[in-house]
């Protein structure tokens, strides 16, 4: 009786260990996608500016349009079969009008004065940028992820992740 007592309880420890091993490494492809979310929104944010003042060596960038291929490549990519609760993302917009344009989705919620070298603060990951050129800053929270042990549930981290994709030279060549 002691030996069937034993084995059921290793067998209990070993499958509970199983599923928290399965559930976790689904969890940080779920992450990973998440990452390469941002960053092709970004990249596709970044595509989008003023055409006119570009040929003059300004970089300023057409933020309805970027928003709305943002919002595109967000709701084609995330998969709500999987998050928990409902992701939401965020934009902030550094480009040569030296004002900072922080979107929640496609609101507006701030705008500030910046000037190159400015040290960025992320408000939702808490990561620091010194912005050095116009830049485009997608952070997506997915919420947590889904996890079949019922104590891990409030434990797991929440899914956030960052990227940034930014423009390097200017083309104009100084007189």
């Amino acid at each position: 009786m002691k030996t069937l007592i034993l084995g059921l309880a290793i067998t209990l420890l070993y499958s509970m260990f199983i599923v928290f091993q399965f559930d976790y490494n689904r969890y940080s492809i779920q992450l990973e996608e998440i990452k390469m979310i941002a960053d092709d929104c970004a990249s596709a944010a970044m595509l989008f500016y003023d055409e006119e003042k570009y040929p003059l060596g300004h970089k300023i960038f057409n933020y309805q349009e970027g928003n709305k291929a943002i919002q595109f490549i967000f709701n084609q990519s995330i998969k709500k079969d999987y998050w928990s609760e409902d992701t939401e993302y965020w934009v902030a917009y550094f480009d040569d009008t030296q004002i900072c344009y922080y979107f929640n989705k496609t609101e507006l919620v701030h705008s500030y004065p910046f000037a190159y070298g400015y040290a960025y603060k992320d408000p939702e990951t808490k990561r620091s940028k010194v912005i050095l050129e116009p830049l485009v800053i997608v952070t997506i929270d997915a919420g947590r992820g889904h996890f079949r042990l019922l104590n891990l549930q409030n434990t797991i981290p929440i899914g956030i992740r960052s990227s940034g994709y930014g423009y390097r030279g200017r083309g104009i060549m100084e007189q």
